[in-house]
């Protein structure tokens, strides 16, 4: 009878913990911890074509690739490059799925949504991400400074630009909750 209950406790333990998790859509990203954003369809945006060293920052580790990302045909592509141009994954959303190919098979990758979040944040515009973000955020555009914002005006991410002819070029992406910088050095 004992063993009964011990049984009976731990499934109603693991079904709990289960139920405490959600599960994102592919398509879904963290904004904060619980804060969760769904990606807008890349036919939101005008053709584009860049090239980009890319410098992530996370609690002091720092680690450098090259980014070339197209958005062409209501397709985004993004193929990352070590710095001496070995191939490290390509990944395609096309608006309903994101598929992922990995050249280097024993190298982590990065959550993808995430990604693809950052650089979409930092390259579409605000009514591009209209629907998407959740209702307590808002984005400020304010010179050469984008801001995402909750409702109690706290900074969640700071996207910095620089001036390139007429064109707003994005130089660094800062998630003050999740607390890592992307700096971004376009190469074209």
């Amino acid at each position: 009878m004992m063993m009964k209950w011990l049984y009976t406790g731990l499934l109603v333990m693991m079904l709990s913990a289960c139920a405490n998790k959600p599960q994102l859509a592919p398509t879904e990203f963290h904004l904060t911890q619980r804060l969760i954003g769904q990606l807008p369809a890349p036919k939101l945006h005008a053709p584009l074509s860049t090239q980009e060293l890319i410098t992530t920052s996370v609690r002091g580790h720092e680690l450098s690739f090259m980014a070339m990302m197209t958005i062409k045909d209501n397709t985004l592509t993004l193929m990352a490059l070590t710095p001496v141009g070995i191939r490290v994954f390509k990944t395609v959303y096309d608006g309903h799925a994101i598929t992922t190919e990995q050249y280097l098979p024993n190298i982590p990758l990065p959550n993808m949504p995430e990604i693809l979040a950052n650089i979409m944040l930092a390259h579409y515009d605000a009514k591009a991400w209209q629907g998407h973000l959740p209702s307590t955020i808002r984005i400020q555009d304010e010179g050469l400074t984008r801001t995402l914002v909750n409702e109690d005006q706290k900074t969640i991410l700071t996207i910095q630009y620089a001036q390139k002819g007429h064109q707003k070029v994005p130089i660094q992406i800062h998630n003050e909750v999740l607390n890592y910088t992307l700096t971004l050095k376009n190469i074209q």
